[in-house]
């Protein structure tokens, strides 16, 4: 089976230039902990996970007043928090290959790319392989 078959599709993405709230929204909007994060041209150029996000948020310890951290918050952008050194695949690599990069890696997705742009078609996740493995034994329900 190869990952074509089984990746989320279409992908959320995220412009660089969002804000980190934009992208936290758009991540609890859809129940989602990473978005491929994509250029004017739609090329991948990194990758931000909700754990990235939630490392940068300003602590209740600091003498910032609320609106100030705000402030900062709101001007941080993705570009600035992304992982720029992104592991991909393409849609015909098998979904064994896809799992053992992320073993491997200790990372939980995989952006799906097509091309010498590396255009997004998708994303596979390590919830894509659990449902693959529970629907192969039956143990949906």
């Amino acid at each position: 089976m190869i990952v074509g078959e089984i990746m989320s599709q279409p992908v959320l993405t995220a412009n660089q230039e969002w804000s980190i709230n934009t992208a936290l929204r758009l991540m609890h909007q859809h129940d989602i902990h990473r978005l491929p994060v994509i250029d004017e041209q739609e090329n991948l150029v990194g990758i931000v996970s909700e754990s990235d996000l939630l490392r940068v948020l300003p602590l209740s310890a600091t003498n910032l007043s609320v609106l100030e951290q705000t402030y900062i918050f709101n001007k941080l952008t993705v570009a600035k928090i992304m992982a720029r050194e992104v592991i991909t695949i393409n849609e015909d690599t098998s979904i064994q290959t896809a799992a053992r990069i992320m073993v491997e890696n200790k990372i939980g997705g995989l952006p799906v790319v097509r091309g010498d742009q590396h255009k997004v078609v998708g994303i596979i996740t390590e919830t894509d392989i659990f449902k693959l493995f529970l629907n192969m034994f039956k143990a949906t329900e």
